[in-house]
């Protein structure tokens, strides 16, 4: 059984996948930046190492998965800042002086 790096435990894992959608206490196993296992506090253990760090999230903390998003959408980005058409300035520093006007 691979070892967690992490694991969370806590009185409320919302898996959204669980057939009856309620939140249960048990906990998450991650790996590097993986979750590898998601159950009961018991199941969760066996994922325990001796580099394995623990986190007790506490009785009102829920626990679930993020979404995470890092694109840009560049057309808007480009488009206008400060009412300055982006794609016309040619240098960081016209970049600059146009956010301070």
């Amino acid at each position: 059984m691979p070892e967690a790096t992490i694991i969370l435990y806590g009185n409320a894992i919302f898996t959204a996948t669980d057939k009856n959608g309620s939140p249960f206490a048990g906990g998450v196993a991650i790996q590097g930046d993986k979750i590898i296992a998601v159950g009961s506090k018991e199941e969760i253990s066996q994922y325990q190492g001796p580099q394995t760090k623990i986190y007790h999230c506490g009785e009102d903390s829920l626990i679930m998965p993020g979404f995470n998003d890092g694109h840009q959408h560049l057309r808007m980005i480009i488009g206008t800042h400060h009412g300055v058409p982006l794609r016309y300035l040619t240098s960081e520093e016209a970049c600059i002086a146009s956010a301070v006007q």
